[in-house]
């Protein structure tokens, strides 16, 4: 049980025995314990349902909204202890520069649309500028084929990251419907398409998928594509103008520092 829904379990209880106290413990104003009758009740009661019914609706209000901001902060502290692991953890994949001065991290799945949609975008971004790192995090949400291609991604980095940055387009701009589009994929990438089978048959990547999985949730990742830059998270697709503002405010902010 969460401690809103334990906050609202409680002021329940509280509110229903202070209503059951009062009523017995006094008549309506006005009116001694002998002329009490049975409409007058039935009125007094209902005056305090209403009654608690407002203080109930308040004490939700505020509960859900203490709630929210736990939560929320929670959520950015997470994105800043975890940071390290976001930018720069040398297992995950990465494209463009690897010392550059500004990091996108992106959740994506290789059969999720808006990734798909985004990935020529965030390409010419990084060939404009030099001192971007696109960081990859493998999130599978959409199934078994997003799963294989998530575990063919690792693999292929491992293996040859030098080749990497072909195959990832190759994911993205191709549907995978059996092993063979693997092979074929990582034919074009200049990759060995059974030795990527055999790779990614290993548990590590499974192991490095579920913690992928695991860091996603703890930073309120619901969905893919996910940007995460200089500590902020971005849910949702991102236009490339939303994009370039953002790093240009980072890079200004740390300027002015």
């Amino acid at each position: 049980m969460n401690k809103l829904a334990l906050v609202l379990i409680v002021v329940s209880i509280a509110l229903s025995s202070l209503i059951t106290y009062q009523i017995t413990q006094s008549g309506p104003v006005g009116l001694p314990d002998e002329y009490v009758k049975k409409e007058d009740l039935k009125k007094y009661f209902n005056e305090y349902v209403d009654q608690g019914s407002e203080v109930i609706y308040a004490s939700l209000v505020k509960a859900i909204e203490q709630q929210k901001q736990f939560d929320e902060k929670k959520k950015q502290q997470a994105l800043i202890d975890h940071k390290e692991e976001l930018e720069n953890d040398p297992l995950t994949p990465f494209l463009g520069n690897e010392k550059g001065d500004v990091s996108i991290v992106m959740f994506s799945d290789y059969q999720c649309g808006y990734c798909k949609k985004s990935a020529p975008m965030l390409a010419r971004m990084l060939q404009k500028d030099t001192g971007l790192k696109l960081v990859l995090k493998e999130y599978p949400v959409l199934g078994q084929a997003s799963l294989i291609s998530a575990k063919a991604a690792l693999a292929a980095f491992k293996m040859d990251k030098a080749k990497y940055a072909a195959f990832n387009k190759q994911l993205f701009a191709r549907s995978l419907r059996s092993e063979n589009d693997l092979i074929a994929m990582a034919k074009v990438a200049g990759i060995n398409g059974l030795a990527l089978l055999a790779e990614m048959k290993k548990p590590e990547y499974v192991q490095q998928l579920q913690k992928n999985q695991v860091l996603g949730s703890r930073l309120g990742i619901n969905g893919t594509p996910a940007f995460i830059i200089d500590n902020v998270l971005y849910p949702g697709a991102l236009p490339e103008a939303k994009l370039l503002e953002i790093i240009k405010a980072v890079r200004g902010k740390r300027s002015a520092k």
